[in-house]
């Protein structure tokens, strides 16, 4: 997870318990500089601080594997080490184009149709009607 670690106050050893517990390593390193500022319209808003400098510690306290921007190189060994080796498969979602120009097409046609035919209305749809069946004889009464 990158971040800059500035976030409402949770339990996070009680969420990395949750995350081992689902079989997630999480590995936190925190992008942040003191001076960082917000802004809104092109401008700082003046009353924004940044907050939570001890945030790493606070996490490393906590059980959580967390570095700071300037080590990178144990933060990807962790990841390295975490995610191992062996087969290695592709997964996920492949990519399938479908051409969508009939379908442009036809729908350019459409408004042709509602030109060409007379009055501007189609003609109606007929539809073969089924021979009846003759009704059953009524029973006489008895």
């Amino acid at each position: 997870m990158l971040s800059d670690a500035e976030t409402h106050q949770f339990d996070s050893a009680s969420v990395l318990r949750h995350l081992q517990q689902t079989g997630t390593t999480p590995v936190v390193v925190r992008f942040w500089q003191p001076n960082e500022r917000i802004f809104r319209g092109g401008r700082p808003l003046g009353n924004y601080r940044s907050v939570q400098p001890g945030a790493v510690t606070e996490l490393r306290d906590a059980g959580w594997a967390a570095y700071g921007e300037n080590d990178l190189g144990r933060a990807l060994a962790l990841v390295q080490q975490t995610i191992g080796t062996g087969p290695v498969a592709r997964v996920g979602f492949r990519r399938h184009e479908t051409s969508i120009a009939p379908i442009l097409a036809l729908a350019a046609l459409a408004p042709l149709l509602l030109l060409i035919a007379p009055g501007g209305r189609l003609p109606a749809l007929r539809l073969r009607s089924r021979p009846r069946r003759p009704e059953a004889p009524a029973l006489a009464p008895r």
